[in-house]
Formats: structure tokens, C-alpha cells, sequence
């Protein structure tokens, strides 16, 4: 999921492309850590792009300016200490309105990125400049189609995706585009919108109803000491032991026992059998329609494609 050249190279064209000079040995310069870590020592949650900091946390660090990129959603996230980068953010601050997904464009970022699964580089202070939003004619070059799609079925799925798709579902019901207090009372209710499709995502950015805005990013410091910390403190730091998880099972099992000692073994083994049995062919039958279902996708991903030949 990548911008196509063209594209990354006119947002990036007017950034300063070398690298922000960091006086710093390669080993520790390249420590990587854990969410995990940096959310058990430096508090905060452990998945938000913008972890809230508690004043508890902050009065004993002093910092508040973290921000986590993964690169399944910022593939042109600077992967190396120092280097430029994009930030992608769809839809409007409205559409958004989570506290911990929405970025404050006068503010310096400690960022890190997400290189792997559950590994994290600390990359450098960042600032960011506002981008062109992807234009209709950007969003319909071939090259674009992968990216389009991808973050199509993702803002279709995820939580933060409701207030666009809101927008959408609103939009198709009354055939223009609603007025503030008509999006805010929609959105004001429970409706997750989930029936709004990825292709109803793809077709508003194609049709120019939706943004999809694109930030530069530029290092402008590092803050070395921080990374000597980090770097010093992960290597001594032990996870803390999660709660045990109960059996999923346990309390079937415990009705069984009870069951047992009151009716007798043979009656409680007719109902496991029965029970078994009637999971056995609720599998089948939803194997049978994931099958079809795959088959349909399969169709219409094809329809998609010859329709972009078009």
C-alpha cells in the first residue's frame, strides 16, 4: 500500500530529502522497543497513534509528545532516524473527532515507527506541513488503485472509519451533501454505518466527495539522551505478567459436573453428543457459505479491475 512515485515525489519535492544529522552510535541509535514498553514505563495506551499521557505518568517523565505510526496504514512513514516522511489522515477533524487519532499541526512529535510486528524505532522530533489532499484526478491513476482500495476497506471496518462513513450513508440518503446539523444528528446516535461498503468509500474519494489529507513530515531534532534511555531501560525491562486468562470453557464444564452429579453420566454424555453434532454441521454449512462468499468477492474484484482497464 504506497503512494505511486509521481505522487510521492510531488509531496515530498519541497522537503529538506537529506537526512537530520543525529551524533549517535549505530547500535544504540537503532534500539528498538516495544509498545508495550514505552506504555508501561512512559504510560498511555498501547495502540493509539496519539497515546493521552496521565499527569501521574507526565510528572514523572516530562514528556507528552509521542506518536506511534504503524506502517500498515503510513507506509511512507520514515523507517530510518532522521529521514522525511508522509502522514495520512482521511476524511475531515469532524469525521475524526477522537482525541487520540487527530494531529495538532503546531506541535513537535517524538515519533516512532513501526517496522515489524512489535518492533518500534524511535525515528526523531518531527514537524508537519499540510500536503495537497489527494485529488479525484491522483485517486484514478492506475498505479493508485492498491492504496485506494486498502484504505477503502479499512475506513468500511474500522472504528475510526464511522464518521466517513457516515458522511457517505447520510449523503446517499438524501442525495446532496448534508449540512453540519444534519451530519451531526446522524452521527449523533449508536449507528455504526457499517453498511456503507468499500466501494462507496472508493467511489466518494473518486468522485471528490470525501479528502483524504496527506501531511509532510520533516525531523528537526532527536533529543539523543531520551534514546540513550530508552535504549538502556529496555534492555534491563521485564514485562509485567499478564492475568491469567479463565478457560473458555470452564463454566460449561462446571454445569456438566453439576448436571452429572444430579441426573447421571449417560444423560449428560446424550447432550454433549447432541450438542457436538449440531456444531459439526453449523461448520459445514458456514464452510460451505464462506466458500461462496469468496467466490463472489473473487467475481467482483474482477469486475473491479476490468472496470479500471476502462
Amino acid at each position: 500500500m504506497r503512494l505511486s512515485d509521481h505522487i510521492l515525489y510531488e509531496r515530498l519535492k519541497n522537503v529538506q530529502l537529506d537526512l537530520f544529522p543525529i551524533d549517535l552510535d549505530v547500535t544504540t541509535l537503532n534500539t528498538t522497543i516495544t509498545r508495550d514498553f514505552m506504555s508501561n514505563r512512559y504510560g498511555g495506551s498501547s495502540v493509539s497513534c496519539f497515546p493521552t499521557i496521565s499527569e501521574e505518568k507526565f510528572r514523572q517523565h516530562g514528556y507528552n509528545d509521542f506518536m506511534y505510526l504503524s506502517m500498515k496504514y503510513h507506509p511512507h512513514a520514515p523507517q530510518v532516524p532522521g529521514a522525511p516522511g508522509l502522514f495520512f489522515q482521511p476524511g475531515t477533524a469532524s469525521q475524526r473527532n477522537t482525541d487520540d487519532s487527530e494531529l495538532n499541526e503546531n506541535k513537535i512529535y517524538r515519533v516512532f515507527t513501526r517496522l515489524s510486528s512489535g518492533i518500534w524505532l524511535k525515528v526523531g522530533l518531527y514537524e508537519f506541513g499540510t500536503s495537497e489532499p489527494l485529488s479525484v484526478e491522483e485517486w484514478t491513476r492506475k498505479d493508485m488503485k492498491t492504496m485506494r482500495d486498502i484504505w477503502s476497506h479499512k475506513i468500511s471496518t474500522m472504528a475510526w472509519g464511522r464518521g466517513m462513513r457516515c458522511s457517505i450513508r447520510v449523503r446517499s440518503q438524501l442525495g446532496r451533501e448534508a449540512t453540519q446539523e444534519e451530519y451531526k444528528e446522524a452521527l449523533g446516535g449508536d449507528k455504526k454505518f457499517l453498511d456503507v461498503n468499500p466501494q462507496e468509500v472508493s467511489n466518494a474519494f473518486l468522485l471528490g466527495e470525501e479528502i483524504f489529507s496527506v501531511y509532510t513530515m520533516r525531523c528537526v531534532g532527536y533529543d539523543i539522551e531520551f534514546q540513550k534511555t530508552i535504549a538502556h531501560q529496555f534492555t534491563n525491562w521485564a514485562p509485567p505478567p499478564r492475568a491469567p486468562k479463565k478457560p473458555k470453557n470452564a463454566t460449561r464444564v462446571k454445569k456438566e459436573e453439576d448436571d452429572e452429579s444430579k441426573y447421571g453420566t449417560d444423560t449428560v454424555t446424550q447432550k454433549r453428543s447432541s450438542r457436538i453434532k449440531q456444531k459439526t454441521e453449523s461448520s459445514k454449512y458456514k464452510s460451505s457459505k464462506k466458500r461462496k462468499v469468496v467466490e463472489v468477492e473473487d467475481d467482483e474484484e474482477e469486475e473491479a479491475e476490468s472496470e479500471d482497464e476502462v
